[in-house]
C-alpha cells in the first residue's frame, strides 16, 4: 500500500493537515489507471480458472486461456505439485490459449507470468479422472460376453443349416 505523508502548513500558531478536495481524488484515480501496469497491479491470471478447478477433465485434455491484452511473452509452466521446484514449460508465446492433452490421470497444477519469470499467478489445480476402472471391467466383459454369444449363435445356425440340406 501506498501511504502519503501530508505535510502540514501552520496557520496562527497551529497545525492543520491539508485537505484534499474532490478533483484532486479524481487526478490522482485516473493517475492510478493509466499508470497502474507500471505498479505491477494488473497480473496475468487464468481466465477459466473457476470452470478448470471445479470439474475434472475426464479424457486428459484442458484449454488454458488467459487476457493478455498487451500482447505481453507468456509462459505456462506445469508441475507435479504446488511449489513449482521441478516445473515443465508447456507454453510460451503472444496468444491468449492453449490446449495440453495427452495428461495422465491425478492433480496437474500450472502457473502463468510473463517469460521473464518474475511474477507468476497462483497455481492453478487441474483434475484428471477417467472413467472408474471397475465399472470400465464390467463394460468390457459383458461386450465380451456378447461378442462370444453373438459367435456361438452364427455357428449353431451354421451347423443347424447344413445338416437340414444334407437331408
Amino acid at each position: 500500500m501506498f501511504r502519503l505523508r501530508v505535510a502540514r502548513h501552520f496557520h496562527r500558531n497551529r497545525t492543520r493537515p491539508i485537505r484534499f478536495s474532490r478533483p484532486h481524488l479524481s487526478i490522482a484515480a485516473f493517475v492510478l489507471l493509466c499508470f497502474g501496469q507500471c505498479w505491477g497491479t494488473d497480473e496475468i491470471d487464468f481466465t477459466n480458472r473457476e470452470s478448470l478447478e471445479a470439474s475434472p477433465s475426464d479424457n486428459g485434455t484442458i484449454t488454458l486461456q488467459w487476457s493478455n491484452p498487451e500482447k505481453l511473452n507468456v509462459r505456462i509452466e506445469q508441475a507435479p505439485e504446488s511449489e513449482f521446484t521441478s516445473s515443465l514449460i508447456r507454453y510460451e508465446g503472444k496468444g491468449k490459449s492453449t490446449v495440453l492433452s495427452g495428461l495422465a490421470e491425478g492433480s496437474h497444477f500450472f502457473r502463468i507470468g510473463e517469460s521473464d519469470g518474475t511474477s507468476w499467478s497462483s497455481p492453478l489445480e487441474a483434475k484428471v479422472e477417467f472413467f472408474p476402472r471397475e465399472q470400465l471391467w464390467l463394460l468390457l466383459s459383458l461386450g465380451g460376453v456378447v461378442v462370444l454369444m453373438t459367435a456361438g449363435a452364427i455357428i449353431v445356425g451354421y451347423f443347424s443349416t447344413r445338416k437340414g440340406d444334407e437331408s
